[in-house]
Order: structure tokens, then sequence, then C-alpha cells
């Protein structure tokens, strides 16, 4: 490596060789004759020696095809892992009974699809998530929504009563937030 001209200039002045006056004017020749265009300024070469580059190649060659194949395998991998996946639709996970409530709670679904897949879950609960469920803090919340869905249902249910059809909607949607209600352990409303 060579140095440049400033560099060998800056270590003389640092190792006492030359005065800061004679520093500062020849600091200032070697400036004003590369900005000139008179002086070429010399840097130190940074390359790799020749005898290494062969190796560097084989090198990054070989890490190159390592991280294809990963890339590959973890595609594979993936595609794999979702195509032998159960529908995630069917599959009921297990989870804690205040979980439970407050997803009820928020998804605010009544519709009857969601009120069998409720009691369904509740009925796989263990009876310790169950009362955790009672003691969590939505769970009143859930109960005055409950009982103001079967109010308004019976109302609906009511107005309709000269239509006595068992299989009506309106008493069907009724019968499951009653069912509901009784899995809970609410006292119905009047």
């Amino acid at each position: 490596m060579k140095p440049s001209r400033i560099r060998e200039l800056a270590r003389r002045y640092a190792a006492g060789e030359l005065s800061l006056d004679e520093y500062r004017a020849q600091r200032r020749n070697l400036i004003d004759g590369v900005a000139a265009g008179l002086l070429k300024l010399e840097y130190g070469e940074l390359s790799v020696a020749r005898d290494k580059q062969p190796y560097l190649r084989w090198f990054s060659g070989i890490a190159l095809l390592l991280t294809a194949i990963g890339i590959g395998i973890f595609v594979w991998m993936e595609h794999t892992h979702r195509v032998d996946q159960p529908n995630a639709q069917t599959r009921i996970l297990p989870e804690s009974g205040p979980a439970l409530v407050r997803t009820f709670i928020e998804t605010n679904d009544w519709s009857d699809a969601s009120l069998m897949q409720l009691l369904q879950r509740w009925k796989a609960l263990s009876t310790r998530e169950q009362k955790a469920a009672y003691h969590s803090y939505l769970f009143p919340r859930l109960l005055s929504q409950l009982h103001e869905q079967i109010a308004s249902q019976q109302a609906v249910v009511d107005l309709s009563a000269g239509d006595k059809h068992a299989s009506d909607p309106a008493s069907i949607h009724l019968v499951h937030l009653q069912q509901l209600s009784a899995t809970l352990g609410v006292e119905p409303v009047d």
C-alpha cells in the first residue's frame, strides 16, 4: 500500500520532522496543485491480493448456493404445512372462559350459528374455566346483552303470534337464545 502524499505529510508533522509552518506550507502547495490539476492524488490500494480472489469467488458461490437451498426448503415447508392443515373453521381450539366471553362480546354476532358455536365452546370448557368466565369483568355485559336479545326476540315472536309456527325463524332464534341462557345458568327473562 502506498500512502498518499497528504498522509505522508501528516505523518511527518506528527513525528516532529516538520514544524507547523513547514507543514502548512507544504500542505497548501499540495492542495493548490491538486486544485489546479497539476498534481494527482495517489491513494493506497485496498484491493485483495490476486492469489486470494479465487477463494473468495468459491466461498461466495457456496454461500449463494446455500442461501438458495435454504429459501427453497422454507418455501417447500410452508407450502406442505398449509396443505396438511385441517380447515381452521371446523377446528375448535381450547380457550379460556374469559377469552370466550370477550371474543363473543367483541364480535357482537347474535346469529343462530354464532350462538350454537358459543354453546358448543362453553360446554367444552372445564368447570374451572366456566367459573373463571362467570367472574370475568365482561360476563355481566354478556348477561345484560343476552337479556336484551331475549326480550327483543320475544317481542318479535309475540307480534307474529297469529302465525303460530314452531319452525318460524324468529321462534327458532328465541329457542337458541333461551338455550344459551339455560346453559349459562341465567334465570329466564319475564
